[in-house]
């Protein structure tokens, strides 16, 4: 091994360079490179059957390490000999890489469903991230952490962030943008019952979301409701906790 043989500090684009010979003419040599994080104890492969006596390796595939080391193995098809860096050196650390599946800019989302986000991350040191690594924002608020969280938003286009931190403390971030529809509306009926209830009726067909709210124009909250079938109709009971309660109905497509 002439570079890198100890001492320095990788980053970006670096050449690995050695020399080697063998006493019997003719004979044609490869060599294999391999990339030790941890002194010595663990190797990674870096390539193959190579021709030459250098190699440039960027190290953005190589994971972060304090005490990192090269080996180059020469082999000229039957015999095989190693060498490896005579000291260690530091290759810089990797942000992780947070990747999004849902949702997607195609996505069909409508207001008042609940929405699922979907993601994870992968780290070059830690593998794959654990839940709390993960963090789920729009705009300045966090929504959630994981790999799954659950989120109602209303009508109009977002982004949303995942945020990924490893445990060095390095952050990165994925983003997707997206559109919320107007919810999809059903018809409700009502009527005052003489018990102070109210009784609310739509087509039992339909699978729905019930929401309530003080003011027509919301906020809306899901309405917590047992519902029973009465011919072709669900039908619910409810006790409205202020004088006066709107009510919308949410199809589930």
């Amino acid at each position: 091994m002439t570079a890198s043989n100890g001492g320095e500090n990788w980053s970006g684009v670096q050449t690995i360079a050695w020399t080697a010979t063998d006493p019997d003419r003719g004979d044609l040599l490869a060599f294999n490179l391999q990339y030790s994080p941890d002194d010595g104890r663990s190797w990674i492969p870096v390539t193959n059957q190579v021709a030459g006596r250098s190699y440039d390796v960027d190290t953005a595939r190589l994971p972060g390490a304090n005490a990192a080391r090269i080996r180059v193995i020469a082999t000229d098809g039957y015999h095989t000999d190693s060498d490896d860096s005579d000291k260690a050196f530091t290759v810089v650390g990797k942000p992780p890489r947070p990747f999004i599946r849902r949702p997607q800019p195609a996505d069909l989302l409508y207001a008042g469903q609940v929405l699922s986000f979907a993601g994870e991350a992968e780290d070059l040191e830690d593998g794959t991230l654990p839940d709390p690594s993960l963090r789920w924002s729009i705009g300045a608020q966090i929504v959630g952490t994981g790999r799954d969280v659950q989120v109602q938003l209303g009508e109009g286009p977002y982004e949303v962030v995942l945020t990924a931190t490893d445990s060095a403390g390095n952050d990165a971030t994925e983003s997707m943008q997206f559109t919320v529809q107007p919810p999809l509306g059903g018809r409700v009926e009502a009527a005052l019952q003489r018990d102070g209830q109210v009784r609310l009726w739509w087509p039992a067909r339909q699978t729905a979301v019930l929401e309530s709210a003080t003011e027509v124009t919301g906020p809306y909250q899901a309405t917590a409701a047992e519902g029973e079938i009465e011919g072709d109709d669900m039908v619910v009971r409810v006790s409205p906790k202020a004088a006066r309660t709107f009510y919308r109905l949410l199809l589930v497509p």
